[in-house]
């Protein structure tokens, strides 16, 4: 039975230390007086069409085998996942703060990072190429 106790101990060590942190982060882009929107980001990017005026990011970061401290350094001090905005008369571009993201380590490991990235586009625009959309009617 000690045994059983010392074996379930361990387990409960490396379940916590190799835990998963997540974070969500969701920005906003005011598309008033914008006829041209460019995306410039990293990795994959979902594209949802909606019935609002704006366009709205949802960033999902996913960090394994770092504590929590790691993650909210990446998010609040290093802007990693931030999103930028360059407006250039009546066209818009969203670029990655980070366009290199080099792994995450922590200590000795390389800590496995997932993000998804969902972006609303307001449903008046259309793709017209790789990452652009054009306001319809204009």
């Amino acid at each position: 039975m000690r045994w059983f106790y010392i074996i379930s101990f361990v387990s409960l060590i490396h379940t916590t230390s190799s835990a998963q942190n997540e974070k969500v982060i969701h920005q906003a882009f005011d598309l008033a007086g914008i006829d041209k929107l460019t995306l410039d980001l990293v990795g994959e990017v979902e594209i949802e069409f909606w019935a609002g005026d704006n366009a709205l990011s949802e960033t999902k970061i996913q960090i394994w085998d770092a504590p929590p401290h790691v993650l909210k350094y990446f998010v609040e001090e290093k802007k990693r996942y931030e999103i930028l905005e360059s407006r250039n008369g009546n066209s818009l571009t969203l670029s990655a703060n980070d366009p290199m993201r080099d792994p995450i380590r922590y200590k000795e490991t390389t800590c496995f990072e997932a993000v998804k990235l969902r972006l609303f586009v307001p449903d008046n625009f259309d793709k017209v190429g790789e990452g652009v959309y054009q306001r319809r009617g204009r």
